[in-house]
């Protein structure tokens, strides 16, 4: 009996889904999966850095607070420290922001197509099954 590698179980379960559903419906399904992945990721992500630059911007305002008012030097260093950290939570806000936008943008569109596919291929086979049945019936007249 083989041991059940992880590389195992995905090349079986790709294998599995390859053979069960035509071309074009494993092509959507794997859209579907990535963007969602890198939809989540992405928020997943911009939620870190908002949560990291408030902790740091608190850790900064609490040093300056319990600076003595004499330390001018210190207090230019740190709130230097804070801009710089600003700066850089902005450019990343703005970077990303769009970005998870467009790739949930993105994913919703596919979702959705996918959706209307599934729902004209069943009126197309409703369809085909009402067209052979009326066709049954005139053949019995």
């Amino acid at each position: 009996m083989s041991k059940d590698t992880p590389s195992n179980f995905f090349q079986r379960w790709i294998l599995v889904n390859a053979q069960a559903n035509p071309p074009q419906e494993w092509r959507d399904s794997f859209k579907l999966i990535v963007s969602a992945a890198l939809a989540l990721s992405l928020w997943i992500f911009l939620g870190g850095i908002a949560v990291l630059h408030f902790q740091v911007s608190r850790e900064f305002s609490r040093k300056i607070a319990d600076l003595p008012v004499q330390d001018n030097a210190k207090v230019n260093q740190i709130e230097k420290a804070a801009l710089s950290v600003n700066d850089t939570a902005k450019t990343l806000y703005a970077l990303i922001t769009p970005l998870a936008t467009a790739v949930t943008g993105y994913f919703f569109a596919a979702s959705s197509s996918a959706t209307s596919l599934i729902k004209s291929e069943k009126n197309t086979e409703d369809n085909t099954t009402n067209s052979t049945a009326s066709l049954e019936k005139e053949n019995k007249k």
